[in-house]
């Protein structure tokens, strides 16, 4: 667990990490990600790190509030060109089910393994209310991601979001891990209805839309991510986040408020992704002390 705390500076924030390695992670993912956010030349921005200690990272103060249903478009269009950005300049050669190193410094685990048995364990526990699937099935849909395009998981919940006018800034990059495209959307979907409750399915359809309006074009083939796409990894993120009901700003289970796909077209099940070949609110400027993990 990491702890956030002032410093004597209004003008900076000073983040704690259990151990030496924990704090490196944390500083090698802000420094890679931090490096294609700046090149998108868009509002999207991630606090600047002032300085490096054995067990701790300073940032820079920034201020804002956190991310409401209302930003679910404008947030994931800029997730979009992110995600693709970061495919085609590294993570191209990336396979879902091997860790990748994208320097000689940094290697991002896998998407895969840690969620193979992680959701299994939960819907086999009965830690989950109303799963849509059951673990056989949910152990499909991960596995059957391992061909596809590889993206990140940067734990898109509304908390990890500060929204200052026009600018979004991203924070928490301390637990990365590749992912298929759209699978960090569904996190960002999920974690706004466990934290405000429903959302209407139009709102989720435009968010999607907003999210593969940057995803065509060279120098690599990505497929439009689908509703039942979407709606897959949705319910993968609500048995990962279920535990954490009624803590971290989460008042609602997905399981209430999963939306009525009627009016999202055709593809109104769960079935199995394609494979693509190739807390509550904190002060301004405060990110998330800590949250849900892994998922």
């Amino acid at each position: 667990m990491t702890v956030l705390m002032s410093t004597s500076s209004p003008s900076q924030w000073t983040k704690f990490f259990p151990d030496h390695q924990a704090c490196r992670t944390a500083w090698m993912n802000h420094r890679w990600l931090a490096k294609h956010v700046q090149a998108l030349d868009a509002p999207l921005l991630i606090p600047a790190i002032r300085r490096v200690d054995d067990r701790r990272l300073t940032f820079e103060h920034v201020t804002g509030r956190h991310a409401r249903p209302e930003d679910a478009v404008a947030i994931a269009g800029l997730m979009g060109r992110l995600h693709r950005a970061l495919h085609d300049d590294t993570l191209h050669d990336a396979r879902l089910d091997t860790p990748f190193p994208v320097s000689r410094e940094l290697t991002i685990p896998d998407f895969v393994t840690p969620r193979r048995s992680l959701v299994r364990q939960r819907v086999d526990s009965g830690q989950v209310r109303a799963p849509a699937m059951t673990a056989e099935q949910l152990v499909h849909v991960i596995e059957e991601a391992r061909n596809a395009p590889a993206a990140i998981y940067n734990d898109a919940n509304p908390r990890n979001f500060l929204l200052d006018g026009h600018r979004v800034f991203a924070v928490d990059h301390d637990c990365l891990t590749l992912a298929p495209f759209g699978y960090d959307l569904a996190k960002l979907i999920t974690s706004l209805v466990m934290t405000h409750g429903p959302l209407p399915s139009a709102l989720i359809a435009e968010a999607l839309a907003a999210y593969n309006r940057a995803l065509p074009g060279p120098p690599h083939h990505i497929s439009e991510v689908r509703w039942s796409d979407l709606m897959a990894w949705a319910e993968v993120h609500h048995v990962l986040t279920s535990p954490y009901l009624g803590r971290h700003g989460y008042r609602y289970g997905w399981h209430e408020g999963r939306p009525a796909a009627s009016t999202c077209g055709s593809e109104v099940s769960v079935p199995p992704p394609k494979v693509q070949e190739q807390d509550r609110p904190h002060g301004p400027g405060r990110p998330a002390l800590h949250g849900p993990r892994g998922a």
